[in-house]
This record gives structure tokens, C-alpha cells and sequence, in this order.
């Protein structure tokens, strides 16, 4: 989560040893932007050497969603209100 002009590069690794056969991994990756000036850059990144593994990732990143605000603001939050709680949501709390 990043706001103001402030910008975050998350960079996630899953390294999968040649010895670690059958495995399954996954890399998920999320930012939210808190305004238009913050930037945020994600790089998943795999290595994986065994030739028997599952392995993904995924990653998203973007601002609030405005029409979560529009909701939360027609029943009768301040738009500061709503974004705290698309926020708190968004942090699973």
C-alpha cells in the first residue's frame, strides 16, 4: 500500500531446488495505490531447477476501486470514510 508520491518495487522470489521434486509453489503479489502520484512496480520471479514441480504467480496492482467508493458513499460514508474501509478490507482486517 503505498500513498502521496511514494514509490515501492516488491520483488518476490520462490527458488525451487533440483532436490525438491513434486512440490507446488505459488507467488501472489499485491499493491494498492493510494493516489495518483504513488507508483508501485511488482516483480514475481521463479527459479525453479527440479523438473517436477507446480509453480505459479500472480500479481496485481492498482488504485482504489471508485466505484467501491461510490457504493460506501451512497450509504452514507465520507469518501475518506470509504476509502479506510476498502483499505482495511483490503488488508483482511
Amino acid at each position: 500500500m503505498v500513498g502521496r508520491n511514494a514509490r515501492v518495487k516488491i520483488r518476490g522470489v520462490i527458488k525451487i531446488a533440483k532436490k525438491a521434486q513434486e512440490t507446488e509453489n505459488f507467488l501472489e503479489m499485491r499493491g494498492l495505490m493510494l493516489s495518483s502520484t504513488s507508483q508501485v512496480m511488482a516483480e514475481p520471479e521463479l527459479e525453479i531447477e527440479a523438473n517436477n514441480v507446480k509453480a505459479s504467480h500472480a500479481a496485481s496492482v492498482g488504485p482504489v476501486d471508485s466505484e467501491q467508493i461510490g457504493y460506501l458513499r451512497s450509504r452514507g460514508l465520507s469518501e475518506a470514510e470509504a476509502i479506510d474501509k476498502i483499505v482495511l478490507g483490503w488488508l483482511g482486517v
